[in-house]
């Protein structure tokens, strides 16, 4: 019973704190959106848009996992991770990020292409310069 108390204790503030910064800087589609969607016309109400690198790591995530795992075990393989300086650590962590967010990037690019490539071989094109 102990452990329970002492799981609460320390979990519950930090998830209330995330559930404040959620509720702060995320708009939700809600019933109370929609109730109050007729007497709020007046006001726009922008939703946050996540980054480019964010929905390329969201959209190829199995990719993103198995190369940043595969990096992990080179990492660990190379060097000595429990005596690495702060420094030595941080240049690891940036690595990382940089890699597997340039990849997933690059992948979207590429898949972007082939989709446009496959629009404009369906007669799909841009449909505004028939006009």
């Amino acid at each position: 019973a102990s452990f329970c108390c002492w799981v609460l204790v320390v979990n519950l503030p930090i998830l209330g704190f995330l559930q404040i910064i959620d509720h702060r800087h995320w708009q939700y589609d809600n019933d109370k959106t929609a109730a109050t969607a007729a007497t709020a016309a007046s006001t726009t109400v922008t939703t946050p848009q996540a980054t480019l690198v964010s929905q390329a790591v969201n959209r190829h995530g199995l990719l993103c996992f198995i190369v940043a795992n595969l990096l992990t075990g080179a990492v660990n393989l190379s060097m000595n991770t429990l005596e690495a300086s702060n420094t030595t650590a941080f240049v690891v962590l940036l690595g990382y990020l940089t890699v597997v967010g340039t990849l997933a990037t690059v992948l979207e690019a590429i898949v972007a292409s082939r989709r446009q490539a496959g629009n404009d071989k369906n007669g799909d094109g841009d449909k505004s310069k028939s006009h």
